[in-house]
């Protein structure tokens, strides 16, 4: 008997959190035969849990990847009109700005919002972060039941994981209200109670 059966014979005593974190942890490496094999050995009295606390990660991983998405659009648009700002101070009245002049704001209250839309996404991540964990899971993980896509080949998966890699490089300087983080724990805490039962 092989090694894995051996193991296999064992896998209809993981508790829901184990099992889940093994699920995740396989679909991250590709390795499909053991999702397969881990959800097959699910005892049935545990099955209906481990698929309910699947199915609201992955509606927690949708909100998130909206949320991050909605906010990154916001950061163009932002970084464009900066720029539109940038090329009329300085002269360039051919420059084709994209809005007409009442709509431009100055270029400090640009960055101004700018500070503030990354701040709002690094609460936002550091607390579904600090969710994830306290149900015992990688947030990293998680993030992949979002519907976005599979690999950096699709644009969203691509932009959620390089804003994700953005927030926790520069987290320190972007969070300037740790008090938003945890609202956002508590709101994830208390959209998807269900998950801690």
């Amino acid at each position: 008997m092989t090694t894995t059966r051996k193991l296999r014979k064992h896998y209809d005593k993981f508790t829901v959190t184990e099992r889940v974190n093994l699920v995740l942890a396989a679909q991250e490496r590709g390795d499909e035969a053991e999702v397969h094999a881990l959800e097959n050995y699910c005892p049935m009295t545990a099955s209906l849990d481990y698929e309910g606390r699947i199915l609201s990660l992955a509606h927690a991983a949708s909100m998130l990847a909206v949320q991050l998405l909605a906010r990154d659009v916001l950061v163009i648009v932002k970084q464009f009109e900066s720029l539109a700002n940038t090329k009329k101070n300085a002269g360039q009245a051919d420059a084709n700005p994209p809005l007409d002049d009442t709509d431009i704001a100055p270029a400090t209250a640009i960055d101004d919002k700018l500070v503030l839309l990354l701040d709002q996404a690094a609460a936002l991540w550091f607390g579904f972060s600090a969710w994830c964990r306290d149900m015992g899971h990688d947030p990293h993980q998680v993030v992949r039941l979002a519907p976005i896509g599979p690999d950096d080949s699709d644009p969203a998966f691509f932009l959620i994981h390089e804003q994700i890699e953005l927030l926790e490089r520069w987290g320190q300087h972007l969070l300037h209200d740790p008090d938003k983080m945890e609202m956002w724990r508590q709101l994830f805490t208390q959209a998807f109670q269900s998950v801690t039962a």
